[in-house]
């Protein structure tokens, strides 16, 4: 067994397990790849990762971490997994890779609620053999915007994407498939919402003896996979109070429950396409029924989600609760599109064949046109304002119909694109803050970073202050962090939006508390995210000497 003390860990391949004990924090670097050699047998009793004390596993979108087999043909089991236990404290995984484990990340809180939370945030799980994702008593832990598929079962067993045990997490814009069951919530409370769940065997979502809010999520079986159900309530204890389900904003084929299950389910605007009504479902107004949701291109990869987008005349849009609105405060679609946690899918800024994520202008582009993709031909007005949130003034008149718009002569500010049909504006872009160039050299952008860096500290050692210096090439969202050699935290130096640039911060050896640090060796932590989803993440060391 290897054991980590307050230690980066770089890429490497391990033929024992690995331990970060109690008290201690493990840093993973992004891009690092973490391989285990395969044993033959039981694949719980494999080689794995266990975390007594805190791992911080934060890649970035292009560097993410990869927790991985070492076999050159792997399969799932071929180790035993990521397993979290209730002493540690902070775990993060963000921009993760768990591949061919037999349960890919498991937190094990005890028989105490009171349980740290782990955060998982886009992450990919994939190839495992019991569950992707497992949580015991495991409070107010987030679980969002992962892609978790293929889980194989063992010796006749299911798999679950996620499954949760006494526990309290937030589920949201997930992409679930080629698993038994999608989302298995057992004695729990849950909001689950926005997730994709594609391809199951037997239940999209089956909830048992658990309160859970089930908003704005499509479930749906392709390719005749199995013949389980959407959202199946197993009340095993009936007179359990509080147990119970309520459905809202779902796109679903039916049937939506076991026939034969005594427990019943509380419907409200959802569609449910397929057969035209719910024997188990309680009714309580807005249910769509046989209507087809009109979803761009369903049969695409489902990692993306950009085939469950709703065509413009889908009877789905401006439909669902009128409590819940859409970020952009109409009416909440259907599906997973819908509600106040998803910007609006239909327009996204980009720059050049990138329509993966929206896109934010910053210096380095000399172009200086605001471009956008949009999934269908149309036309779009371009509105422009000094402060975020408006007043908006519209640059264009009449209506343009290319997906660009120059807005060199324009200010520094915030932009939102429209769309148009028939003369009536419909759905917004998400509002971007853009630097607009002013001068341009031979075609090069003076004194702007091209790209995310950490520099060393200066002086290092140093005694009893030192500078640390990094670089912007965009706006962002910018934490910079002291921590130390027990992975615990000292010092927040930034946790603010800063713009595209070079910056130097001091740190005066001072703790938040205002009280001195002793001598020895500290980590510092930038973790920066553009508005348009860069992110950057890097940690280095530096020695303190008094």
């Amino acid at each position: 067994m290897i054991i980590y003390k307050g230690d980066v860990l770089s890429s490497g391949t391990f033929a024992s397990s690995i331990t970060v004990p109690e008290d201690f924090t493990l840093f993973i670097e992004p891009g690092s790849t973490i391989q285990f050699q395969p044993r033959t047998g039981d694949p719980r009793l494999k080689l794995g990762l266990q975390v007594d004390g805190t791992l911080k596993a934060v890649g970035t979108e292009e560097a993410p971490i990869v927790f991985t087999s070492a076999h050159p043909s792997p399969t799932a089991g071929d180790w035993s997994g990521i397993f979290v236990s209730p002493t540690s404290l902070g775990t993060e995984f963000k921009h993760t890779k768990v591949e061919y484990a037999a349960t890919g990340i498991k937190y094990s809180g005890g028989t105490s609620n009171d349980a740290e939370p782990i955060q998982i945030e886009n992450c990919e799980i994939s190839n495992f053999v019991f569950n992707g994702i497992d949580l015991i008593f495991a409070r107010n832990t987030n679980i969002v915007n992962n892609l978790i598929h293929t889980g194989v079962g063992y010796q006749g067993g299911t798999a679950s994407g996620i499954y949760v045990e006494r526990s309290f997490p937030t589920i949201s814009g997930n992409v679930i498939s080629d698993v038994d069951t999608g989302i298995h919530i057992q004695r729990s409370s849950s909001e689950i919402s926005n997730n994709l769940i594609i391809d199951y065997n037997n239940d999209g979502i089956l909830s048992s003896n658990s309160e859970a809010q089930i908003i704005n999520n499509v479930i749906l079986r392709r390719n005749g996979a199995g013949q389980g159900y959407p959202v199946n309530e197993n009340t095993q204890i009936p007179q359990r109070v509080g147990a119970q389900v309520l459905l809202k904003n779902n796109i679903s084929f039916y049937p939506f429950s076991d026939p034969t299950s005594t427990a019943e389910l509380k419907s409200a605007y959802n569609n449910f396409f397929g057969i035209s009504s719910c024997s188990k479902c309680i009714d309580i107004g807005g249910n769509l029924d046989n209507a087809s949701p009109d979803f761009t291109d369903p049969e695409i990869d489902p990692a993306a989600k950009d085939g469950f987008r709703l065509n413009m005349n889908s009877q789905c849009i401006d439909v669902g609760d009128p409590n819940i609105l859409d970020i952009d405060g109409t009416r909440s679609d259907m599906g997973i599109w819908g509600g106040p946690n998803i910007p609006p899918p239909v327009l996204q800024a980009v720059q050049g064949q990138n329509s993966n994520a929206l896109f934010t202008l910053t210096l380095a582009d000399t172009t200086q046109y605001l471009r956008w993709f949009h999934n269908f031909v149309g036309e779009y007005n371009v509105y422009h304002a000094d402060s975020s949130g408006g007043p908006y003034h519209k640059l264009n008149n009449p209506p343009i119909s290319d997906n660009q718009y120059y807005v060199g002569d324009q200010s520094d500010g915030y932009f939102v694109v429209r769309s148009v049909k028939d003369s009536v504006e419909s759905y917004n872009s998400m509002e971007v803050f853009l630097n607009i160039v002013t001068s341009v050299e031979s075609g090069e952008i003076t004194n702007v970073p091209e790209r995310f860096q950490l520099d060393q500290n200066y002086p290092n050692p140093f005694n009893p202050s030192t500078q640390i210096k990094y670089q912007l090439p965009i706006a962002a969202q910018v934490k910079l962090t002291i921590y130390n050699m027990l992975g615990r935290r000292v010092r927040t130096l930034i946790d603010e939006e800063k713009p595209a640039g070079l910056y130097n911060i001091q740190w005066d050896g001072l703790s938040d508390r205002g009280l001195p640090a002793a001598s020895g060796l500290y980590f510092f932590r930038i973790e920066a995210k553009g508005i348009g989803g860069q992110s950057f993440v890097v940690t280095k060391k530096m020695l303190l000497l008094k």
